[in-house]
């Protein structure tokens, strides 16, 4: 991150710098404050380097909507999407593969607001728009986790099956996110050596990234804590939930939704 932010803070005009810089900043750090402000900075710059209507100007609008969806400001991040989808449309037209990410990432938002048929209907228009497995994986993941929320757990383990089948082509960071979400439709099934082992894999993922503090372990800590809970097993499960509530303080304060939760 040192080595982005220097880059970025030589270059003010450089549309593509600051871009690196808050997509690290949103994705790694999970330091959301330090990432909306250089998407903010550089929106201004690829406005006029680029023009309103860019691939440049949607990707800074998609960006800030995962970042404002991620705070729980829904109606805030599907203006952002709204805005990064109708630029993509009015050069590419409707349903172009280059939508494709921005559907998939409305379909995630509807999903937190628990409207899963409509998370589902973007999900599907994103996997007909995807090309290898590489780009389906993150579609594969959204359509389970959803099958799994409407307790559809035939079809859940379909496309989990299918996102097991793709990883060898992820990314770490990717990878520890889809094996959380395996790691819980087992928990559901009541499989717990089946969760506990996919928790495991996750929480080896992001500690071989460094990403001790992120997000995504605080949310490993808090599963494995609900299941040595399930377990009986009290005292591991404190000392789980207590650390996945430290991280979530440090990154969101105290008062947070996220952490009261």
């Amino acid at each position: 991150l040192y080595y982005l932010e220097l880059r970025a803070s030589l270059d003010t005009m450089n549309v593509d710098w600051l871009m690196e810089a808050g997509k690290f900043s949103f994705e790694y750090i999970a330091d959301y404050e330090k990432a909306m402000k250089y998407f903010e900075d550089v929106l201004s710059n690829a406005i006029v380097q680029y023009g309103e209507i860019s691939c440049e100007v949607s990707y800074i609008y998609n960006k800030m909507g995962s970042i404002y969806s991620e705070l729980s400001e829904y109606d805030v991040a599907m203006n952002f999407y709204n805005k990064a989808l109708d630029i993509l449309e009015s050069i590419y037209g409707t349903k172009s593969m280059e939508c494709a990410t921005i559907f998939s990432n409305i379909g995630i938002l509807y999903r937190y607001l628990d409207n899963f048929e409509k998370a589902l209907e973007y999900y599907y228009l994103s996997l007909e728009l995807k090309i290898n497995n590489h780009e389906k994986s993150t579609c594969y993941y959204n359509i389970a986790s959803t099958y799994t929320k409407l307790s559809d757990y035939e079809n859940a383990k379909k496309y989990y099956d299918k996102l097991l089948e793709s990883l060898d082509e992820m990314d770490k960071l990717s990878c520890s996110s889809y094996y959380i979400g395996v790691a819980d439709f087992y928990s559901i099934l009541g499989n717990k050596g089946d969760a506990l082992h996919y928790f495991n894999k996750s929480m080896a993922l992001l500690e071989e990234l460094g990403l001790e503090r992120h997000p995504r372990m605080a949310r490993v800590y808090n599963e494995i804590a609900g299941l040595y809970f399930s377990y009986g097993d009290y005292d591991l499960s404190l000392e789980y939930y207590n650390k996945s509530i430290t991280i979530l303080k440090e990154i969101y304060g105290t008062y947070h939704p996220t952490v009261a939760v």
